[in-house]
């Protein structure tokens, strides 16, 4: 995949991949810590978390550099704490992540292969005009009750299981909004419809949370939101935007300008 060395600050394909795994593991290790009833763990050769919640995504391991001669035993001490919690969960493994052999290694625990993940960047000079349609606007979340709309749309534009949607509107509520987080909701015909987050970092901002109601996608408010929050960052004096995109986002990415730079894999357990 083309790099992007020279066209943003002489920054490389390397460093940019550097930070699409930097803020994915600090975010989500950030969100967890605002679900009630969380686990968190910093560990030198890994990030551990759980919501609580019974839903892969949302709680596992994080970037993994482990030692080939303490490999085994590391995997055991986690996977015993998920199977006694009885919590499914993910291995989320970047670029970075170690030693050779680790996926065989989580197989022979009883891991599945699961999703492939694009990290994808792009050069905010370079972003489209927003150009929406007369139904749709979006707005910037900048008062409590705006974020509690946002948190009901998140949670049923992913379609989330009803026992975690109370758990993902609290962490929504919790997380809250401000100068270096910021969410926007999308509006088709005045009705909320649309959202997403994008995190401000000091070397690039970090786009999340994009969902749009099923009933209602199609229309292009997926692609307004997430310009809405990336004009936001520009706006803000970044340079660079990341993302890691689901495979019904990444066409829409892939438009605006988004470049696929590396892939995180994932390794699935479920009780």
């Amino acid at each position: 995949m083309p790099g992007f060395e020279g066209l943003i600050g002489g920054w490389s394909e390397e460093e940019i991949v550097s930070e699409i795994e930097r803020t994915f593991y600090h975010d989500t290790f950030d969100f967890t810590t605002h679900f009630p009833g969380h686990m968190v763990r910093t560990d030198e050769d890994m990030l551990i978390f759980a919501t609580g919640v019974p839903a892969d995504v949302l709680n596992g391991v994080l970037g993994p550099r482990m030692d080939q001669r303490t490999m085994a035993s590391r995997i055991a001490e986690v996977m015993g704490y998920f199977e006694r919690q009885r919590l499914p969960m993910n291995w989320f493994l970047g670029p970075s992540s170690g030693p050779d052999g680790l996926e065989r290694a989580l197989a022979e625990r009883g891991l599945m292969p699961g999703d492939l993940i694009p990290g994808m960047a792009i050069d905010l000079e370079t972003i489209p005009s927003p150009d929406l349609p007369h139904d749709i606007r979006v707005e910037e979340v900048t008062d409590e009750a705006a974020l509690k709309v946002c948190s009901r749309t998140a949670a049923n534009g992913f379609q989330l299981p009803p026992e975690a949607v109370d758990a993902y509107t609290r962490f929504v509520e919790s997380y809250g909004f401000g100068p270096d987080r910021r969410w926007f909701l999308g509006y088709l015909n005045d009705e909320a419809a649309s959202v997403a987050l994008v995190v401000l970092h000091q070397r690039v901002a970090a786009v999340y949370c994009v969902a749009t109601l099923p009933e209602m996608r199609g229309r292009g408010l997926g692609r307004a939101v997430t310009l809405a929050a990336i004009s936001a960052a520009r706006e803000a004096g970044h340079k660079v935007a990341v993302l890691e995109a689901s495979d019904m986002g990444l066409p829409v990415y892939k438009k605006l300008g988004f470049r696929e730079l590396c892939k995180l894999r994932t390794m699935t357990w479920h009780p």
